[in-house]
């Protein structure tokens, strides 16, 4: 089981009232994941390829709902390894 810092929950509940932007999902958990980790999972529970989801993060708009949704569901599973 991997674990999940605290601090990515903190700064990842706001989500839920206000949607981020791409960067600030990106930056986000690049303090916590390597990009191939995350954009990955991004992609497999949001049914979109990578390529879209790497495109979706380096927006400075809000993400679409189905990104946002993998994102708050991305951060509460533990099915990734290597977290820093």
């Amino acid at each position: 089981m991997t674990y999940f810092p605290a601090s990515l929950f903190m700064e990842t509940e706001r989500w839920q009232k206000r949607p981020p932007t791409g960067t600030e999902v990106a930056k986000t958990f690049g303090r916590y994941f390597d990009a191939t980790i995350y954009v990955g999972e991004l992609a497999r529970l949001s049914g979109r390829s990578s390529t879209a989801i790497d495109w979706h993060l380096r927006q400075e708009s809000v993400v679409p709902a189905t990104v946002l949704a993998a994102a708050l569901l991305f951060r509460r599973s533990s099915p990734v390894q290597g977290a820093a």
